[in-house]
């Protein structure tokens, strides 16, 4: 640290890298894919498409009525308004430096939320200052950030040339702006739909539109702004984050109690708030119509709180820091605070920092040297700099950046900043799961919460709400209800009975599964450590061989006796037993690990992939109980799972009778190829190095209903699947005409998830045209192209109509099977909501379907009760999915890539040469991925 450095010129520096600085991504920028896909277009003699939605059709009839109540509440807008739009650009300099952007956008949570405020105060200055060209204060709606929009025409003289303001720093009236001499706001006109003339007539027109070029979001961005508007201007109670997300910061201010804010371990703990969207649906009267829409839904996360740095430290790793931490300890304390921001106070002013990283050093034996060429210990300076006594010295110190260099801080000159969210690697297993417990809220719960956070933001009637009167808009207090339908479920056929299903939910019936596996050489080990030996009876092992064994045989499945039986202590004899089994040609390993090993299963999964073996892995403790206690259901389930993975069937979904019309046993018919791809992206911190995994699942082999896939690797952070639609399917087009006697599918149905609406002009343009151009290349012909969209990410919720909080809170919720497909949807869009799984726990999360592309036009009917009976397709547990099965099971595949990749990664070997900007996907995929392995053709994420 340098003793003579100006207080003022550190401060600067420090507020140049929390304001200003850059995020560093390595991201493909979109521009830059869509060059990349013309590109590609171009070699195949092929133009982007005008990106056109599939037609709406009319609604569906199939099923029978259900009604629902949501979280929409209708928007009126009692007169016209004109409006005007602008862009603004807050910035500060000091001295020759470069300037601090505090409208500059950023990731980071503090970041977020300090900006916001700061530009907030500077712009309530600067309409203070220039009341002259401003006027009225009331007439303005401003994002906190660049986008402000106007009751009056600030430009009106015609000059349209960007106008600057100038204020002091002082004018702010802020103690962290009063540093700067001056402060910038400039503002100019918008270059398009500067002016906006909010009419009834305007609203249908903007809804409208299927031509996604013609699409503009400048209402909806108004009206959001409009509804955020008192969240804004009151950054003391409202913290506001992305998607329309605010969180209180004194949430028993609105109604709220301890009990709606537990603590959930580690100076962490829940906060209630609200996500607000406005969307432009159909509205009660339906088909043909319009009607502005505002939707809010209740939410919690978990925040940070305002805790001194060392006290949030110990409580993490249950130390004192008398003496110097262990190398484990200091990575637990990097987990759960790199990326956080503190300030200090031991300056003459406030100092906001972020972690870089908790290093081992310690103010009792770090020392650096001064000007005068003297060395002196961290803790010594503290001392005769500032005169305060280190209490903890041993304690390791906390590693920022600071006007382009590294500083270490003694962590007990800390303090956390408030409202910063956990992120999941900031949690430990057990706060995780106390966090999604506490986050899930049951329907009347969740409807209770609506209301008072709405009323916290003034919404309902306008309640008293300038910003939401002046606009002419006036929200109704109650919610939208609705009629939608209940589909009805098909019945499940195995090779010996059909099972009927009965609220989403059936049992397997006796005898054979439809086609059952089979494996003439499998082994059985156990992983226990050696303190645990003798604890642990091997008898237990054989017993369940032999249970094991009779359920299969009396399933149809073909497997004798295990070969091997034997019990491991550490992951490397597990392994080299595993290798063993592989070399004589062992098909399936299930592994036994005690509960107490926490770690071997991601090893497990990548050792699986490298020895081209199938394995699936139990608890000891569920061992147990299936021996001990004669679980006969855990058995069946084991055994479900076993099956899939070896590439056998438990059953058919049977349409015979069941839809009541024959147009159903069409649904899933011969030459339909049903695939679902996902993205993974990953939930590091830093996302730069890491690649997006693009899991994929279809139908390909003899049966509609087996579905098989496998994973790729993409750059981080794109949601368009470009490169990797055309990899998946010159892989899986062949598979499925070796399977079909040479043919190729007739029709192509497509389940994608991981897309925001943003996304859906370069998925119709580009990626599906290169789609197309693809299976041209690859000789499929004339095929038809269904491409649907299923977000889950969405703020729309369906619940019961009434709600008797007395039952489980499966009966609180609406059952499976109900869809709608009008009033809430959009009127240029052809999309439904469908709740097809069996609420465990909280609010029924109900998937959106987008169709994008429909080359057959196919009906609601047909989309919807397709999609409906493709949820009973998942074979390994006896219930419906919220998603289809073909996307289901691609979620899946894209997690085990996931994890196979972070297990790939902590090798020694293999973390220098497959990281960051050196990474190859496409290397990447065929060190990991199951292609040309003797697992490509298996199930094996089952």
């Amino acid at each position: 640290m340098d003793r003579t450095s100006s207080a003022l010129t550190t401060r600067l520096e420090q507020m140049a890298s929390s304001m200003g600085g850059g995020d560093g991504s390595r991201r493909m920028k979109k521009k830059d894919i869509l060059h990349e896909a013309e590109e590609k277009l171009a070699a195949l003699s092929l133009k982007p498409d005008k990106p056109i939605m599939a037609a709406n059709v009319a609604a569906g009839t199939l099923g029978s009525p259900f009604s629902v109540q949501t979280n929409i509440f209708g928007v009126k807008l009692e007169s016209p308004v004109s409006i005007w739009r602008y862009d603004v650009s807050i910035y500060a300099s000091f001295k020759s430096k470069r300037p601090l952007y505090f409208t500059k956008k950023s990731r980071d949570d503090f970041i977020v939320v300090n900006r916001k405020y700061k530009c907030k105060v500077i712009f309530d200055a600067v309409v203070r200052t220039y009341e002259d060209f401003f006027g009225d204060p009331t007439a303005f709606w401003y994002d906190g950030q660049s986008v402000l929009f106007a009751r009056a025409d600030l430009f009106r003289d015609g000059d349209w040339n960007p106008r600057n303001f100038k204020i002091s720093g002082r004018a702010c009236q802020d103690k962290g702006l009063i540093v700067f001499e001056t402060i910038n706001l400039d503002i100019a006109p918008v270059d398009k739909d500067y002016c906006i003339i909010l009419t009834k007539e305007e609203i249908i027109r903007h809804a409208h539109h299927m031509d996604l070029s013609e699409s503009d979001r400048s209402i909806t961005q108004f009206m959001e702004i409009v509804f955020n508007q008192l969240a804004i201007m009151n950054p003391k109670e409202h913290a506001i984050f992305e998607n329309g997300k605010t969180y209180l910061s004194h949430p028993w201010l609105f109604g709220f109690n301890e009990r709606d804010c537990p603590e959930v371990g580690d100076g962490k703990r829940l906060f209630p708030g609200t996500q607000k969207s406005v969307h432009f649906i159909e509205g009660p009267k339906g088909r043909g119509y319009v009607c502005p829409a505002l939707v809010i839904d209740a939410k919690k996360a978990a925040f940070h709180e305002e805790f001194s740095l060392i006290e949030k430290a110990q409580r993490m790793v249950n130390d004192d820091f008398s003496c110097k931490v262990s190398e484990i300890v200091l990575e637990r304390l990097n987990a759960g605070l790199k990326g956080l921001y503190f300030y200090t106070r031991h300056t003459d002013d406030e100092r906001d920092h972020q972690i870089h990283a908790i290093v081992s050093h310690t103010a009792a034996d770090t020392t650096f040297e001064l000007q005068d060429g003297t060395r002196m210990s961290v803790l010594q300076y503290f001392k005769e700099k500032y005169g305060i006594k280190l209490e903890y010295p041993n304690a390791p110190l906390v590693k920022v950046r600071e006007g382009g260099r590294f500083n270490n801080y003694p962590m007990e000159l800390g303090t956390l900043r408030p409202m910063q969210r956990v992120s999941i690697a900031q949690q430990t297993p057990l706060q995780s799961q106390k966090t999604t417990k506490n986050c899930a809220i049951p329907p009347l719960e969740r409807q209770n919460n609506i209301k008072k956070g709405a009323h916290a933001l003034k919404l309902f009637g306008s309640d008293g709400n300038q910003f939401v009167a002046n606009a002419g808009l006036y929200i109704y207090k109650e919610p939208m209800k609705i009629t939608g339908r209940r589909l009805p479920p098909p019945n499940i056929r195995y090779y010996e009975g059909t099972a009927v299903v009965q609220d989403g939910k059936w049992r397997t019936t006796q005898g054979h599964f439809f086609m059952p596996a089979r494996c003439e050489i499998w082994a059985i080990y156990a992983i226990v450590m050696r303190n645990e030996r003798s604890r642990f009876n091997e008898s237990l092992l054989r017993d369940f061989a032999k249970m094991f064994e009779a359920e299969a045989s009396s399933r149809g499945m073909r497997m004798p006796p295990p070969t091997e039986i034997a019990v491991t202590s550490d992951d490397a004899e597990l392994k080299s037993c595993l290798k063993t089994a592989a070399f004589h040609n062992c098909k399936y390993c299930l592994i036994v690990s005690a509960d107490s090993i926490t770690s071997v299963h991601k090893k497990l999964k990548l050792w699986e992939r490298e020895l081209e073996m199938v394995t699936q892995d139990l608890r000891l403790s569920t061992v147990e109980k299936v021996v001990r206690e004669r679980r006969r259901v855990t058995l069946e389930n084991i055994i479900l799972k076993a099956n899939v993975k070896l590439g056998g069937l438990n059953y058919m979904v049977d349409l015979n009778g069941v839809i009541g019309s024959s147009d159903a046993q069409r649904w899933l018919r011969p030459g339909r190829l049903f695939l679902g791809i996902a993205v993974n992206f990953s939930q590091q911190l830093d996302k730069s190095d890491n690649p997006a995994v693009v899991g994929y699942a279809s139908n390909y082999k003899n049966h509609s209903v087996e579905f098989v896939g496998d994973y790729l690797f993409q750059s981080s952070g794109r949601e368009e699947t470009i490169d990797t639609m055309s990899v998946i399917v010159s892989n899986i087009m062949p598979k499925f005409a070796e399977n079909h006697d040479g043919k190729y599918p007739r029709d192509l149905i497509i389940y994608r998830s991981g897309v925001a609406d943003g996304s859906f002009k370069s998925l119709v343009s580009h990626e599906i045209p290169l789609l197309r151009g693809t299976l041209s290349t690859l000789g499929v012909k004339d095929i038809n192209i269904i491409f649907i969209v299923v977000q889950k990410r969405h703020n729309v919720r369906l619940m019961l109509s009434h709600i008797d909080k007395s039952l489980r809170v499966t009966e609180q919720n609406i059952p499976p099977g109900v869809v709608v497909d009008s009033n809430v949807t959009r009127p240029a869009f052809k999309e439904f909501y469908l709740n097809s799984h069996t609420t465990l726990q909280g609010s029924a999360s109900t998937p959106r379907y987008t169709v994008l592309v429909d080359d057959l036009n196919l009906s609601m009917n047909e989309l919807e009760g397709m999609t409906h009976v493709l949820t009973y397709a998942h074979q390994i547990v006896n219930l419906s999915t919220s998603l289809p099965t073909p996307l289901y099971v691609a979620n899946t595949y894209a997690e085990r890539g996931r994890n196979n990749y972070g297990a790939y990664m902590a090798c020694s070997n293999s973390a220098s040469s497959e990281s960051g900007g050196s990474l190859d996907c496409g290397r990447l995929a065929q060190r990991l991925s199951y292609k040309n392995t003797k697992l490509e053709d298996f199930r094996v994420n089952a």
